[in-house]
């Protein structure tokens, strides 16, 4: 549970692979970090993030952040 936003989500993979958060496209660099900024709702925000490497293989991570204003 949060109390404040947006939240980062960040995460690191393969230095080609194209990142997408909640299927906004975010930016890898050299090394395969990504950083992001998400808005949420109040209440249960599912996070839902995906990786494609050049070999056309998918990684998918999903995590839920429940946001309660103070």
């Amino acid at each position: 549970i949060v109390a404040d936003q947006p939240i980062r989500v960040e995460g690191s993979t393969i230095p080609q692979a194209l990142v997408t958060v909640n299927g906004v496209s975010v930016p890898v660099d050299n090394e395969g970090n990504f950083s992001t900024m998400v808005n949420l709702q109040e209440g249960v925000n599912p996070i839902e993030v995906q990786a494609l490497s050049p070999d056309s293989r998918t990684l998918q991570d999903s995590r839920s952040v429940t946001y309660s204003p103070p």
